[in-house]
């Protein structure tokens, strides 16, 4: 069932309270609801980054990469340096086949912080839908290597890295991955 638009009680909220409340219902699955809440956020402060953030997170949950990208760069416009806004901004431009820019945007993420965990899983990620194993398997190492290993469990279902499920250092990096450097 879609959401049929803002309510009187969500209309009586604070913008972070909106984008709260949009964030649970994302973290949920429940892409439409959460992109209301967004965008009601969005039109009373059309600066907020984590509105902005949270629309084109929905927006590329429910398949619209387009629109999700111009809420993320709105976001980077305000926030240049914020690595969230970044790695949704790096999954877009990647998913709309703009690959060099995806890249260097990941790039640009990990050069203010070389030890992001978010950042290095999800430029592994990149590498891993680019068909780069090698590169893949360096980056998804060094996010190993600063997380602890119970954030790691998930690997194996994520779609990016499926193509992997099956080799040998995949299957190591899981069952012993590095000792964190937390």
């Amino acid at each position: 069932m879609g959401y049929s638009g803002a309510n009187p009680i969500s209309d009586r909220r604070s913008v972070e309270e909106l984008t709260d409340a949009g964030s649970i219902l994302l973290n949920n699955g429940r892409f439409e609801e959460a992109l209301a809440l967004f965008e009601l956020a969005i039109r009373r402060d059309a600066q907020n980054v984590r509105a902005r953030l949270g629309a084109g997170s929905a927006l590329v949950r429910i398949g619209e990469v387009e629109k999700a990208l111009a809420h993320v760069e709105q976001a980077l416009h305000i926030a240049p340096r914020e690595l969230k806004v970044l790695a949704v901004s790096g999954h877009c431009l990647q998913q709309l086949g703009r690959v060099d820019e995806a890249r260097k945007t990941f790039e640009y993420a990990l050069a203010i912080d070389p030890q992001d965990r978010v950042i290095l899983y999800d430029f592994a990620c990149f590498w891993a839908v680019a068909g780069d194993e090698d590169r893949c398997r360096d980056y998804l190492t060094k996010a190993a290597a600063v997380v602890e290993p119970h954030t790691l469990e998930h690997m194996h279902r994520d779609p990016d890295l499926a193509v992997f499920a099956n080799c040998p250092w995949f299957k190591d990096l899981q069952n012993n991955p590095p000792k964190p450097h937390l």
